[in-house]
């Protein structure tokens, strides 16, 4: 059956009048946003985020809105652009019709999601919302942004590490042991019951090996049954365990009887060492600033193998990378027992994978 194109043609001419009448940016953004926004959708686009799900606060919720309808607008005038060269190549055949109404197909599908979240370059709507005149967006989920995890180690002190567990170290010996080894392997409180084995390398590293919790059996490939990395720092926390790990054994077996009688201890050290601190510390701030340095010289295939993690999207709730740098913390050797899955899709594979090729079949 042979596609008659014009029937098509209506729903091209709707969205490029629909892209014609957005408000038009006084200035083109700069490289370094472009490429933010670009970042944003993308892993928007591989957990199947929006700016609704994804907003922590009023900046957050318009910070992706903008990258979104940004976005999606490049998308969409990428599509308009491919669809123009093949008119311009004459006569379209019968062979690449197909590809002409797909393409029109998700242009209409970038038009969709440009209206969910149109730009407001002007601040026109912004400026309503101020004199009550019209209702943002924002007002109807900001009851339901979550608690940034990752908010809360951005307000520790640059020093907390080291001022906390000397701290420990002072007042108790019992969770010496267990807030060192939290620290240096970012390990669920959780996997401390069955025990972190620790253990002293020649080369003045110490070999963490960890028995994940969060598993659902080999058939499923969630989590790591089994991790085990070296890593060597400048911290009092390592200095401390290579100090235990040198006087009593090469190995050491470290093990807490309760991760709720762990966290409270912790919270109650945190408290009596940062009185002034609203936050309350807990043992998964540890974890926190350990992915928050492994993601500066990893990659996201091995911060995911040290977090225990099957996927690489895992890691996008934890905190990003210290560009300010974290001193010297070096992670070695890697080894799980499941191989990650990639999941990310970047956005040219994305328009690649919708419309195949821009240009027709030659």
């Amino acid at each position: 059956m042979t596609i008659d194109l014009r029937d098509h043609y209506p729903l091209h001419d709707e969205c490029k009048k629909y892209l014609d009448s957005l408000q038009k940016s006084k200035k083109r953004p700069s490289e370094s946003t472009i490429n933010q926004y670009r970042k944003d959708v993308e892993r928007m686009m591989s957990n199947g985020d929006t700016p609704k799900t994804l907003c922590t606060s009023k900046a957050t919720y318009y910070k992706y809105r903008a990258a979104w309808s940004y976005r999606y607008r490049e998308y969409a005038d990428l599509i308009l652009k491919g669809i123009e060269e093949m008119k311009l190549n004459g006569r379209i055949s019968d062979e690449d019709k197909p590809k002409m109404v797909e393409m029109i197909a998700v242009l209409n599908e970038a038009v969709e999601q440009i209206k969910k979240y149109p730009p407001d370059y002007n601040g026109t709507n912004l400026n309503r919302a101020k004199i009550g005149e019209y209702e943002s967006e924002w007002q109807s989920v900001k009851s339901n942004a979550p608690d940034s995890k990752s908010k809360k180690n951005q307000r520790l002190p640059k020093d907390f590490e080291d001022k906390f567990f000397n701290h420990v170290l002072k007042n108790s010996r019992k969770y010496s042991h267990a807030v060192a080894i939290s620290m240096l392997s970012g390990c669920r409180p959780e996997e401390l019951v069955s025990g972190v084995i620790a253990e002293l390398q020649n080369n003045g590293s110490i070999k963490i090996t960890i028995k994940g919790v969060k598993t659902h059996g080999k058939e499923v490939g969630y989590g790591q049954e089994k991790r085990g990395f070296c890593v060597k720092t400048d911290t009092a926390a390592f200095k401390f365990l290579r100090e235990e790990l040198e006087f009593s054994s090469t190995t050491v077996k470290i093990s807490i009887e309760s991760p709720n009688s762990f966290g409270e201890q912790v919270r109650k050290y945190g408290k009596k060492c940062f009185p002034r601190m609203k936050s309350k510390i807990s043992p998964y701030n540890f974890r926190h600033i350990f992915s928050k340095k492994a993601k500066q010289s990893l990659s996201e295939v091995g911060v995911a193998q040290v977090l225990g993690h099957s996927t690489d999207k895992s890691q996008d709730y934890y905190s990003k990378k210290n560009h300010n740098g974290s001193g010297f913390f070096e992670i070695s050797d890697i080894k799980s027992s499941s191989d990650i899955r990639i999941t990310r899709t970047s956005f040219e594979e994305y328009v690649d994978n919708s419309c195949h090729k821009l240009k027709p079949n030659t």
